[in-house]
């Protein structure tokens, strides 16, 4: 009996899980006008990370992002939607900067990171050492980056 109930309650967390990771949504923002004013530069993309990003769903999201992002390109990660982030998604992540970075050549820019996130990420050592990897505290600073308008030593939070 209380082995049943012991599957019983790792199966339901595992479904809640799948349905927790099914929230997790990313969304092409570059030409919204509610996010950015103004065109971004040729080869800039925004996109707006929405939901919980832990261990299976950040693998995921993080892949989608990847695979959708040419080599060679520039990316914004609008971060402000990201409810939990924790040492899964920090894994993901640091493997996901990792490909950008060191093999695709994609310049990425974090913004807007709530601070339960951001702590989570300065914990996992996911700082801005790295020429193409940034973190910007607004929204309106990453731009400014992107469009060539701001230096870089103006986004280190």
């Amino acid at each position: 009996m209380v082995i049943a109930i012991c599957v019983g309650c790792i199966f339901a967390t595992m479904l809640l899980l799948r349905d927790l990771a099914r929230f997790t949504q990313i969304r092409d923002i570059s030409t919204n006008r509610h996010y950015s004013q103004e065109p971004l530069p040729r080869g800039w993309r925004m996109v707006k990370i929405t939901g919980a990003m832990f261990f299976a769903a950040a693998e995921g999201i993080l892949r989608d992002l990847l695979d959708s992002t040419e080599a060679d390109s520039n990316l914004i990660l609008y971060a402000d939607g990201i409810t939990i982030f924790d040492a899964g998604a920090a894994s993901a992540f640091h493997r996901f900067l990792q490909e950008c970075t060191n093999h695709r050549h994609i310049r990425v820019i974090v913004t807007d990171l709530q601070p339960q996130v951001r702590q989570a990420f300065d914990a996992a050592g996911l700082d801005d050492g790295d020429y193409l990897f940034r973190i910007c505290s607004s929204l309106a600073e990453a731009t400014a980056l992107a469009r060539g308008e701001a230096r870089l030593e103006s986004c280190l939070v």
